[in-house]
């Protein structure tokens, strides 16, 4: 009986949108409610139009790098890059400076 309510709340946790998630979605379907209803959104140019696909894209694009970067911190999953951007987060200017001529495995890549 156990199993079964864990796997409901966890399916529940999973499948429930955040709310950025809420916000695309209901901006989007206004938009598209909008595009298909009003006569007057037939006369808008294609560059507008391509704009504001590009820019829905980009949109989906930047929440979905916000998601992966929130799952890999909440599973404890740490980059390289990760790890040095917190280990150079703490060193003043003098110290960061010398870190660079000391390590040069950085300027290599």
């Amino acid at each position: 009986m156990c199993q079964i309510i864990c796997i409901i709340t966890w399916l529940g946790y999973v499948l429930t949108p955040t709310k950025k998630d809420c916000m695309l979605i209901v901006a989007g379907g206004a938009v598209g409610n909008f595009i298909t209803t009003d006569t007057s959104s037939r006369a808008i140019p294609a560059d507008i139009s391509k704009f504001l696909h590009l820019s829905l894209n980009k949109e989906i694009d930047d929440l979905q790098k916000e998601v992966q970067t929130d799952i890999r911190k909440e599973l404890g999953i740490e980059t390289q890059k990760d790890k040095l951007i917190q280990q150079v987060e703490k060193l003043t200017k003098e110290q960061l400076i010398e870190y660079l001529k000391n390590d040069t495995t950085i300027l290599n890549k």
